[in-house]
């Protein structure tokens, strides 16, 4: 408001001096005027979106899962000293349990805030995080993000020792560490579940350790940031960001072969549980770790069921292996039955795809297969009685 009346003495005041400029004309363009100025206003970067461009360009420049420490002076990021990264594995059919731990130190004479950044698979599910700060345990809990950041302000101002996780993108999540004392250690755990991938008879698991570019809109990489240096860079006898992985496989029934393939693994196996490692006991987190593993084949399927006691309740986990399938001729003749949603919900765009997938469906078929199309909503009709 206080701009728009100094706009308007700026008119009037200029109106008098143009001599012969009527006073009415002049306020007739205040509108554009006005307009013109809240458009300038707005496109006008503000320290919110700045902020936000700068730490994306920062996620961008990293290589692998990092705490960074931001000055209170001019907001630059410097890389904390890495200590340590330990993973290990739980793998128990279909399901597998990460556990990580990372140590940081904070070298500087100040008082700083910290910004940990760490990749996790697209679909995992985060179970347990725990940060030490010092000689102070903080224990994560889950929050609404607005009171979320709420909280972590309030104990920022208050001087105590906070943390705060939000996702950033599906991909990467960022945790908020306030009031990291000159030379304390920072050391994170976390835990979280993933499945284990399942393709043409092999299983897979891929544990990220790095983190892929990203181009946000616009290309906000303008901010002046403090260019990441590590300690050992350059050492050839101590690898970059060390990491260290350990992997306990149980799948409950024979393997054929166990390979990662971008690093060199140690195997142990007892009782039908293996246990893995790297050969040279840490690795650079320069490139992910894969394992895949493809049990035995047989003519009949097998099953296998593990259980697991969580709150004192016990649970089970049924998994069944289909038998390896060789084609020796042709392949047979297939039925297929398509189910089709017709009820309101699927009104305009919807049903208009759903009739499309079910005609270039039937385009697929030969003509020695069979099928039938069963319609539904609040009743049911099929195409054909048999």
């Amino acid at each position: 408001m206080n701009n728009i009346e100094h706009i308007y003495g700026l008119l009037t005041r200029d109106a008098g001096r143009l001599g012969g400029l009527p006073l009415w004309l002049a306020l007739r363009a205040l509108p554009m005027l006005v307009a013109a100025f809240l458009v300038l206003l707005l496109l006008s970067p503000a320290p919110g979106r700045a902020t936000v461009a700068a730490e994306e360009a920062l996620l961008d420049g990293l290589a692998s899962g990092h705490m960074l420490l931001q000055s209170g002076s001019d907001g630059r990021y410097t890389p904390a000293l890495m200590q340590a990264s330990k993973v290990h594995i739980e793998v128990s059919g279909m399901i597998a349990t990460v556990s990580l731990e990372q140590s940081f130190r904070n070298d500087s004479s100040l008082s700083l805030e910290g910004l940990y950044v760490f990749p996790l698979p697209d679909t995992a599910a985060v179970r347990y995080l725990e940060m030490t700060v010092g000689g102070r345990r903080i224990v994560g809990k889950i929050r609404e993000r607005a009171a979320a950041k709420k909280l972590y302000a309030q104990a920022k101002a208050s001087g105590r020792r906070a943390s705060l996780v939000e996702q950033q993108r599906p991909n990467i999540f960022t945790n908020r560490v306030a009031n990291i004392g000159a030379g304390e250690t920072v050391t994170v755990r976390l835990e979280y579940v993933q499945n284990v991938a399942f393709a043409n008879g092999e299983f897979s698991l891929r544990l990220p350790t790095t983190l892929t570019p990203r181009y946000p809109p616009g290309g906000a990489h303008e901010e002046a940031l403090s260019p990441p240096q590590f300690p050992g860079e350059g050492d050839e006898r101590a690898p970059l960001n060390p990491l260290e992985v350990s992997v306990r496989l149980d799948m409950g029934v024979p393997l054929a072969r166990v390979e990662a393939p971008y690093h060199d693994i140690t195997l142990a196996r007892r009782a039908g549980v293996y246990s893995i490692c790297l050969s040279n006991g840490v690795t650079a987190m320069d490139r992910d770790f894969v394992l895949t593993w493809q049990p035995v084949s047989g003519s009949t399927p097998t099953a296998t069921l593990f259980t697991e006691k969580v709150d004192g309740q016990y649970y089970g986990l049924l998994m069944v292996l289909p038998p390896a399938v060789e084609r020796a001729g042709p392949v047979p003749p297939r039925e297929v039955i398509f189910v089709v949603d017709t009820s309101g919900s699927m009104g305009g765009s919807s049903i208009a795809q759903a009739r499309d997938s079910v005609s270039r469906a039937l385009l697929e078929l030969r003509p020695e297969d069979r099928f039938n199309i069963i319609e539904f909503n609040s009743v049911y009709r099929t195409l054909y009685r048999r």
